[in-house]
């Protein structure tokens, strides 16, 4: 997946893509600053990939989730049904289609291929950064952080739990973006 993209806040990507973020279903987006060139690199090749039925397509939720991102999406009024578990092996994921929608069937598994694949891409990468690195437990937290980015190496005066993590991880806005703010997840 190409990561050369320019979006490094998550308001601009929806203003990129309002069709892909503005649902009545959307259950909220947490923008990890280190997983941005993933998601935007996923919304283009998306787009592209739909072409004039674009607007069928819709992200329900993007969150973090046991160390990884998790990237649930509509495509038309089809819906998949999605549980992650963890054991002893690691996260196992089971994925089952709920609903189909028979007009999207020519495309619905290259869109499947592309959203696991990004996943995929953030089990190797820095929420924070986008460097290399694999999730790792912090004192019953999973997150995916570079050793630069340890939450006893980023901790300020007065963080509690791991509050510097999310702080430096959040990519949800910024100063000069269409919403102005100091951050905050949509």
């Amino acid at each position: 997946m190409n990561k050369n993209y320019d979006f490094p806040t998550g308001d601009l990507l929806q203003v990129r893509f309002p069709n892909m973020f503005n649902s009545k279903d959307n259950l909220g987006c947490a923008f990890h600053r280190g997983w941005m060139p993933i998601l935007a690199g996923l919304c283009v090749e998306i787009d592209h990939m739909l072409g004039a039925r674009r607007e069928a397509f819709h992200w329900r939720q993007i969150k973090e989730k046991f160390g990884t991102a998790r990237f649930y999406y509509a495509l038309g009024t089809g819906h998949d049904l999605r549980v992650d578990l963890m054991s002893p092996i690691g996260r196992l994921s089971f994925n089952a289609e709920v609903k189909p929608d028979d007009a999207f069937t020519d495309i619905k598994q290259a869109v499947f291929k592309l959203v696991s694949e990004g996943e995929e891409e953030t089990t190797r990468s820095c929420m924070i950064c986008g460097a290399a690195a694999k999730p790792r437990s912090y004192a019953g937290y999973i997150l995916n952080l570079c050793t630069d980015h340890h939450p006893d190496k980023i901790r300020q005066p007065g963080d509690v739990g791991k509050e510097a993590v999310w702080r430096l991880a959040e990519a949800a806005n910024a100063p000069g973006t269409p919403n102005g703010g100091e951050g905050g997840a949509s």
